[in-house]
């Protein structure tokens, strides 16, 4: 999967209405919805509890959608808390710290194809 797999999940969580949440993965008794890279976690696995079960979800969505690219915000040009921001990062950043929707999300990430196998 690539990047333009998850910014095309990201627009159909729009599409859906997928209850959205910030600073948190996924939905708890307290908080329903997920956040952007728990959107991408869901699409990993057949069902939510599988999902759940997931013992390191973000490093699961960052290789599955080949997410460690360097980033760099291209709002604020935070480069998050360590010198390893990547597009995984990135996509937290702009879900909790500028609190985007999917869609726009999706249209901030960068163009293009991801996969580096090919």
């Amino acid at each position: 999967m690539t990047l333009d797999d998850a910014k095309e999940l990201l627009v159909a969580a729009t599409l859906r209405g997928h209850p959205q949440r910030f600073f948190g993965m996924h939905s708890t008794p307290l908080i329903s919805g997920d956040c952007a890279a728990g959107v991408l976690h869901l699409s990993l696995h057949e069902t939510q509890e599988q999902a759940l079960a997931c013992q390191d979800p973000f490093y699961e969505v960052i290789k599955a959608f080949q997410l460690d690219q360097p980033s760099v915000c291209p709002l604020c040009s935070s480069i998050g808390f360590s010198t390893t921001f990547n597009l995984g990062n990135l996509i937290v950043h702009l879900n909790d710290t500028h609190g985007f929707d999917f869609l726009t999300i999706a249209r901030k990430l960068p163009d293009g194809p991801t996969d580096r196998s090919v």
